[in-house]
């Protein structure tokens, strides 16, 4: 019975781990392309990240930057390394 329990409990630490990597991710893409936004407008990034689309309000070219650039780390880095660096 010992052993169904830890094996229950590996289980659910692992599963826990998932969710806190996944919402550590979440937090820090949410506001990537804000801080590109506001870059733009100090005029430290290119005015282009600048651009607000003027339906949404959601600063498009930082937006797909930051979800390409995503994608790309999320392809060519091991799952390891990144959730070392999330940590």
């Amino acid at each position: 019975i010992l052993h169904r329990t830890l094996y229950f409990g590996s289980r659910l630490v692992s599963f826990g781990a998932i969710f806190g990597l996944t919402t550590a991710t979440f937090a820090c893409l949410m506001g990537q392309p804000r801080i590109f936004y506001s870059m733009a407008q100090d005029g430290l990034l290119f005015k282009v990240y600048g651009r607000v689309n003027p339906k949404t309000g959601v600063p498009t070219v930082g937006t797909v930057l930051t979800g390409v650039m995503t994608a790309l780390i999320a392809c060519l880095i091991d799952l390891e390394s990144l959730a070392n660096a999330i940590s």
